[in-house]
């Protein structure tokens, strides 16, 4: 028996529309601007955008300055996160890519272990 994508259930609750709304935004700003800038100017571009609004977020002077600039940065992010991978894959050639996929990424999984370790020892941080 085979469903339509109309009959998956979709995730609802008070996160999911921006969540949604900032994949919408950050397809329509990254696609053009790569094809027509390249990948290092736009990544530089959002790396800074990121940069003014992660500054901005922090000092954000009521709650929804504080949404839209959280807003504003997960819009970049994917621009961030994925550009320097797709950069790094494309030095290799297409045999290691794979490897080069995972290795980029093992940093990131080791480190949130690690986290998770520190956090249980120690529980009295405050």
């Amino acid at each position: 028996m085979t469903t339509s994508s109309s009959q998956i259930p979709r995730p609802t609750g008070p996160g999911f529309p921006v969540t949604r709304d900032t994949n919408t935004t950050c397809r329509s700003t990254r696609a053009p601007s790569l094809r027509t800038w390249g990948r290092r100017p736009v990544l530089l571009v959002f790396l800074a955008i990121d940069y003014v609004f992660g500054i901005a977020c922090a000092f954000s002077p009521n709650y929804v300055a504080f949404v839209i600039f959280r807003f504003i940065i997960a819009a970049c992010t994917m621009v961030t996160i994925l550009v320097p991978f797709v950069m790094s894959t494309e030095l290799v050639s297409a045999d290691k890519r794979s490897m080069v996929g995972m290795v980029i990424w093992i940093y990131w999984a080791v480190a949130y272990v690690l986290l998770a370790g520190i956090a249980y020892f120690i529980r009295d941080w405050m």
